[in-house]
């Protein structure tokens, strides 16, 4: 099965569920409907298959890259990384993680979100093609993360001028990230941006999933199918897998973004509210009416902008 006959497939229910159906949120837009019907009906496609296969169908050519930025692929700790540098200079550096469940996804996929923020807040972004699943099941991706962070670490990157980030399953490793340096008596870094971060790998976990069934693109079994992948032969109950369930303290500051619509925004909201337990400067921006990292493709996806709260974060 090609990616035409998926895409088309996809946008052809897609179309037909945005136009039929009920607007699920009184602020949506039958555009934003048909969009987010769109993507769901994609990704409902991918359940069940192998994790080659998805990767396969989720190859897609590379963007071009921005004039505006300093932008290149280069090397980090061993794996690719997207660097987007300012011209003008920078004295903050944006780790970030892409999203895609532990098993699809690239760091070039997030290029139009991750310029905005470079040329917003005038800082140094990575983006890290870490290891994925099945190939490279846990704790392949966090391995790759944290070898990351001692990389810039040694290159003199200060770590008060070091934040982390990441969305979806990117988030999740983020915060991963955070608790195993904190465990291993690093420095602290600056603080993370978790954007709709996936922090709740266990199965009970999952009840969120159905939270929110006829809003978010994110179908029920659609992480399900992800988890299984990332897990390999791993204890599901091991840490560093749910790192929502961690205790949170000794934290950096830490931006929590949730969609109000999206079936994840209660395990995030609870691992907010648990790291403010815990005596971390916490944050948590809930998008009125917004999916599943809406704010990396505002107007298309219902929810606000928020892109300046992030560049607020970034700048502290």
């Amino acid at each position: 099965m090609t990616q035409l006959f998926l895409f088309l497939r996809a946008s052809t229910t897609g179309l037909w569920r945005g136009v039929t159906r009920p607007l699920p949120r009184p602020t949506w837009t039958r555009r934003q409907a048909i969009a987010v019907q769109t993507v769901r009906a994609f990704l409902e496609q991918l359940q069940g298959r192998s994790g080659a296969e998805q990767q396969q169908l989720l190859t897609f050519p590379r963007r071009p890259l921005p004039r505006d930025l300093d932008t290149y692929e280069a090397p980090l700790a061993g794996r690719d990384a997207l660097w987007l540098v300012p011209p003008q200079g920078f004295t903050t550096t944006w780790l970030h993680f892409h999203g895609g469940g532990y098993v699809i996804g690239h760091p070039s996929d997030a290029l139009p979100y991750l310029s905005r923020v470079a040329r917003m807040a005038g800082v140094r972004v990575i983006s890290l093609d870490y290891r994925l699943a099945p190939q490279h099941p846990f704790p392949a991706a966090l391995d790759d993360a944290c070898a990351a962070v001692q990389a810039l670490l040694d290159e003199g990157t200060p770590p008060e001028a070091l934040f982390l980030g990441g969305d979806s399953a990117g988030g999740g490793l983020a915060l991963a990230t955070l608790l195993r340096l904190r465990d291993e008596g690093l420095p602290k870094t600056a603080g993370a941006v978790l954007g709709s971060p996936w922090l709740d790998l266990n199965p009970e976990g999952h009840s969120d999933q159905s939270a929110s069934p006829s809003a978010d693109f994110l179908a029920p079994g659609t992480a399900d199918t992800w988890r299984q992948l990332y897990l390999g032969d791993t204890d599901p109950q091991t840490p560093l897998l749910s790192p929502g369930r961690c205790s949170l303290h000794d934290l950096p500051p830490l931006l929590f973004l949730a969609g109000q619509a999206e079936a994840l925004a209660p395990q995030i909201s609870r691992a907010a509210q648990s790291a403010t337990s815990a005596g971390v400067e916490t944050e948590l921006i809930v998008g009125t009416d917004a999916v599943h990292t809406w704010y990396m493709l505002p107007g298309l996806l219902p929810g606000p902008d928020i892109l300046p709260s992030i560049v607020a974060f970034l700048d502290r």
